[in-house]
């Protein structure tokens, strides 16, 4: 480790005292180092008496000069002659020697000289004052030098600490307390300023915590027990310390002060309390990188001492070592943050490509479960449609299939084709979305006819599950449901949504499609009594090729990309898609979707309201009569189911899920199970048209409560399709559970 630079060493000596010093320079150039020096006929005068070879010498010495650059060793020595004495300038600083080279005619180019190592200088310091001890100038001077040799010692020992530890803690310390035995006063100390504080004040605006720095004393020796300690005593000593001193100690000024009562500018300087009982002070800055980073300062409590220029000189020496030992921790502090810093970095890009394999990983086995489950959705449906279509074309022809088995190989044929279908549109749409070549259809559209619509296509599924279907719309939704959007996609969101709620909702449960106008769009929300989605499975709802139920035989079929290409689709139209859901209880998808932009010239003149096909129980005994009503309803695309009997047709109504009942008031039955059967229909919601028959009066049956009133329909067949028409348009539940 280099040493800092050192101030200037200068000492008077005899003349044969400074020929051994120029020979212990030249000890220290060594073979491999360069010694350049006009003082060589000093070296030979050794006698301790003033000779005519000295007084020769002395002449010599007006303007010597020696110089040792070494390896890990340079020195610049300096003498003139005073009387019969010389007068020696010794200095290590790295600048002054390059410069006294540089203007040295035929100078040596030997390159910039560095700082010296602390251990080189320090041998050359002992040496030097061991030659200085044993020839002293006068008979005062052997007790300064050896108190310069004790101060050498002790500036040693304070870079071999700097050197052997990076813990500024334990250098401070040790120097505070080595430092105060040699100058022997009452108290040493350190005042930091600008201490990181220990306890953080909270922003009213901000809840953060933030460090408010103060200043305070952080390092203490005292020379025993009886004097006051002042250790971390923060701030209020600082504060009446005016900026215009704090600028004088950052240009570095060393301030004593002698007589510490009654002084005016006491107001103006670094105050200790009374208990201290200061008498005298030394205060010596200390400045890491030209900046002011605190205060060595000296107290003599029991008396009042006047400060020597060698205590000044000795404390600023001190300080320079610390100085270097303050930016040394500094600059590992700021390693050791950096390599923190770095192996945090580390461990999150790590953790980041761990992520990634592992979700690669995953991506990959789902995607050859994906590629297994949509080579059985595939294989299935073909395999049926093959051996379908060879029954039929295998039948002898003498053999023909019966008409209904016809229809049922050609209806099953039908239906796996159509399955298939709906897989590869399922499977295109998602590649489009993905590759960007979607393009929004935007039209105005009735939400409520939409929703009834795709209610009746998942309809079949949930009768044969027992499983009811409610549309749930709010008071007045049909005067302001118009909405623009595509209307093709928001279907295709809802369909699958409410799909998936039948597939997995066990028998008897129920369905429910719940629309809101919102103050941007709407909100669709389905919600099931369904099995619901286990906590740990939750996040890969939404994921491409995942099922949840992935072994070889599920009980639930599927591809696994529905919900997948559901969330596509209402991210395609700029919405947002979330669930909850409870294991056994059930799950409630989410969907909010904006109004979009349509242009004004796609409006159309007026709004057709899309096709809804209803479902209408006929109860009527006379085959005439019901095949002439179902006719004319069949026409007007409403699905009939026909019943000729009253019990038949109450016991029928949950397989038969209708809408609206038409009912022949002419029953044979009693009045109690006619109006018990009216009840029940009025309990499900299930609107309710009486025919009443040719020569009675409506007011015979106001007792059924009945939503509307026919007195015939022969002669008049229109009637019938209006009144049904009529209660069409106001149903908002199309079946309830």
């Amino acid at each position: 480790m280099s040493s800092s630079s050192a101030l200037p060493f200068r000492v008077t000596v005899s003349p044969s005292l400074l020929g051994r010093i120029v020979l212990l320079l030249e000890e220290f150039a060594g073979h491999q180092g360069i010694f350049i020096t006009n003082l060589r006929s000093v070296t030979n005068v050794v006698a301790a008496e003033l000779t005519h070879q000295e007084s020769l010498a002395l002449a010599e010495v007006s303007a010597g000069y020696a110089v040792v650059v070494a390896d890990g060793f340079s020195v610049l020595l300096q003498a003139q002659s005073v009387r019969s004495q010389c007068q020696l300038n010794l200095s290590f600083v790295p600048d002054a020697i390059n410069q006294f080279l540089a203007d040295l005619d035929g100078a040596l180019d030997v390159g910039p000289v560095a700082c010296n190592a602390a251990t080189r200088q320090t041998e050359f310091t002992l040496r030097l004052m061991a030659l200085c001890v044993a020839s002293p100038v006068a008979g005062d001077a052997a007790p300064d030098v050896a108190q310069l040799i004790e101060q050498s010692e002790l500036l040693h020992q304070v870079t071999k600490t700097i050197g052997q530890s990076l813990e500024l803690p334990n250098i401070l310390e040790t120097a505070v307390h080595r430092v105060r035995e040699f100058l022997q006063v009452d108290r040493l100390l350190i005042h930091q300023f600008d201490i990181p504080a220990p306890i953080c004040v909270r922003s009213l605006d901000d809840d953060a915590p933030v460090a408010t720095p103060v200043d305070g004393v952080t390092y203490e020796s005292c020379a025993h027990d009886a004097i006051p300690s002042v250790l971390n005593q923060m701030g209020d000593h600082w504060v009446n310390a005016s900026r215009n001193l704090r600028e004088k100690y950052q240009s570095g000024l060393i301030m004593s002060k002698t007589h510490i009562e009654g002084i005016p500018e006491l107001a103006e300087v670094l105050q200790f309390p009374p208990i201290a009982q200061v008498k005298s002070e030394l205060t010596t800055p200390i400045l890491v990188q030209g900046e002011l980073w605190g205060l060595l300062i000296a107290h003599q409590c029991d008396r009042e001492r006047r400060w020597e220029q060698a205590n000044r000189k000795f404390l600023q020496q001190i300080v320079d070592h610390l100085s270097i030992a303050i930016y040394q921790a500094r600059l590992f502090s700021q390693l050791q943050d950096q390599a923190a810093s770095l192996e945090q970095v580390v461990a999150s890009r790590t953790q980041e490509l761990r992520t990634a394999l592992m979700a690669a990983q995953a991506a990959d086995v789902a995607k050859s479960e994906f590629l297994a489950t949509m080579s059985h959705e595939l294989r299935t449906p073909l395999t049926c449609i093959i051996g379908m279509a060879a029954t039929l074309m295998r039948t002898p022809k003498h053999e023909l299939l019966s008409a209904e088995r016809q229809q049922s190989h050609l209806q099953i044929i039908h239906d796996r084709g159509a399955g298939l279908l709906a897989l590869i549109n399922d499977i295109l749409e998602l590649s489009n979305i993905e590759s960007g070549r979607t393009v929004l259809n935007i039209r105005r559209f009735y939400l409520s006819q939409l929703a009834n619509r795709t209610l009746r296509e998942i309809e079949d599924k949930a009768q044969a599950k027992q499983i009811g279907l409610v549309l749930d719309l709010p008071p007045g939704f049909a005067t302001e449901d118009q909405f623009d959007a595509d209307p093709q996609r928001v279907r295709q969101i809802l369909l699958n949504l409410l799909s998936n709620a039948v597939k997995f909702t066990p028998v008897g449960g129920t369905v429910t499609l719940r629309i809101r106008l919102t103050p941007h769009g709407v909100m669709f929300q389905v919600e099931d009594t369904g099995i619901g989605i286990e906590l740990k499975q939750q996040p890969l709802i939404f994921q491409k090729f995942q099922q949840l139920d992935s072994s070889y035989q599920r009980k639930y079929e599927g591809t696994g990309l529905g919900l997948a290409l559901t969330k596509q689709l209402v991210e395609l139209q700029g919405g947002q898609i979330k669930f909850t859901s409870e294991v056994d209880v059930g799950s409630v998808f989410t969907v909010t979707l904006p109004k979009q932009a349509i242009d004004p010239a796609d409006l159309p003149d007026e709004l057709t309201m899309m096709p809804v096909y209803m479902r209408v129980m006929l109860v009527e005994g006379s085959e005439a009569q019901a095949t002439l009503m179902c006719d004319l309803l069949t026409a007007a695309d409403y699905q009939v189911v026909l019943m000729q009997d009253l019990e038949i047709a109450a016991y029928q109504l949950d397989a038969a899920y209708p809408n609206i009942v038409i009912l022949n008031c002419d029953q044979p039955y009693t009045a109690d199970i006619i109006n018990q059967f009216c009840e029940t229909l009025k309990s499900r919601q299930i609107r309710l048209l009486a025919v009443v028959p040719q020569g009675q009066s409506i007011d015979d049956y106001r007792h059924l409560a009945a939503d509307d009133y026919l007195l015939t329909t022969v002669g008049q067949p229109e009637q019938l399709v209006d009144k049904v028409m009529a209660l069409s348009s106001s149903i908002m539940l199309p079946t309830t559970a």
